[in-house]
């Protein structure tokens, strides 16, 4: 796993095979269970003390809402980030502490947690740093506050709620908000850029995005990826692709996406181009992605960006347009699908 600290173990990279997909965990070093996709992660942390006054990194007394970049995010300098866990997708709960030795001959390290003094030996530990809009790049590993105000995590008041409170670890998806101040994560999490600490050491492949969006929110590399191929009935479930390597011959028909929704980072054939769909583009027999939020029974198009990039996609056939002019198509497993949140499948 990029980022995790773990001195005098050689580098493992980890990849699996699964239904047409290899999957990289994008970390270095010891592998275990993450979080299944969807489930939520273990209890949020205890109730944070009173808001207050603290000091950084440099001494200097930092008064409430002054816990930005400058002034490390309230956090002491001898501070690292640690879990139980191996970050491999979605996002993960992880705390403060303190580091109390050295690494043993398997990479553990004993640290305290800053949180409620808690000793544990993990093989987890991220030292981060703060960061500048123009370093925080698609793909990267991004530590961010718990705790979210009007929908984005944003920066502690208090060095009190910085070192007491739970963090977040997920991969950046999305840049294209950092005209409005904040990022988007993994999961659909919106985070304030000026709250995102970058994991030292953090080699994660990134993407360079460009391009303007169309009406969901899909720039030029996004594609639709799957562990499965096209059903031949049914459906299956999906999510926005993020390329880092297109398939071409040169990787046997392979790509190398950022999944959005779960920010892992994998090899897959099962990947397609899509298309925004018309009422009189939309034909029975055709593959089609939409998304996998309803309203009154008929699936939507997404109305923000972290619900596009955050949320599954169904992908299945057309089976019926008889009212198409109501603007609803029904697709296999009869879904009923809003024609503005159809997406074609180029084959």
């Amino acid at each position: 796993m990029h980022g995790v600290r773990a001195k005098g173990l050689l580098a493992l990279a980890v990849v699996a095979v699964v239904s047409g997909c290899r999957i990289e965990s994008g970390i270095q070093g010891p592998s275990i269970r993450s979080r299944s996709p969807g489930a939520e992660p273990a209890s949020a942390e205890a109730a944070a003390p009173p808001e207050g006054n603290g000091r950084g990194e440099s001494g200097a007394v930092v008064v409430a809402g002054d816990c930005g970049p400058a002034n490390n995010h309230c956090l002491p300098g001898d501070v690292v980030f640690a879990s139980t866990r191996e970050f491999i997708e979605g996002r993960l709960q992880i705390f403060v502490a303190r580091r109390t030795g050295e690494p043993d001959a398997t990479g553990e390290t004993q640290v305290i947690s800053l949180k409620d003094g808690q000793s544990i030996t993990t093989r987890f530990t991220f030292s981060t740093q703060s960061a500048s809009p123009d370093q925080i790049g698609v793909g990267k590993l991004a530590i961010f506050p718990y705790h979210s105000s009007g929908g984005i995590h944003r920066n502690h008041a208090s060095q009190e709620r910085a070192v007491s409170s739970a963090w977040w670890i997920a991969r950046v998806v999305s840049v294209e908000s950092l005209a409005h101040g904040y990022i988007i994560t993994s999961d659909g999490m919106k985070v304030s850029a000026d709250a995102v600490r970058l994991v030292e050491g953090d080699s994660s492949k990134t993407a360079s995005m460009a391009g303007a969006e169309d009406t969901h929110f899909f720039q030029p590399d996004h594609f639709i990826i799957a562990t499965n191929p096209l059903p031949g009935r049914g459906r299956i479930q999906g999510e926005i692709g993020i390329a880092i390597t297109k398939p071409s011959p040169d990787t046997k028909g392979e790509g190398l996406f950022i999944g959005a929704r779960r920010g892992k980072v994998y090899w897959t054939r099962n990947a397609w181009r899509t298309v925004p769909a018309t009422s009189d583009r939309v034909k029975v027999g055709q593959f089609v992605a939409f998304p996998y939020d309803t309203r009154d029974g008929v699936h939507q198009r997404p109305a923000t960006r972290e619900l596009a990039l955050g949320h599954s996609w169904w992908i299945a056939k057309v089976v019926d347009t008889s009212d198409v002019f109501k603007g609803v198509i029904t697709t296999a497993n009869g879904m009923k699908v809003s024609v503005d949140a159809v997406r074609i499948v180029k084959e």
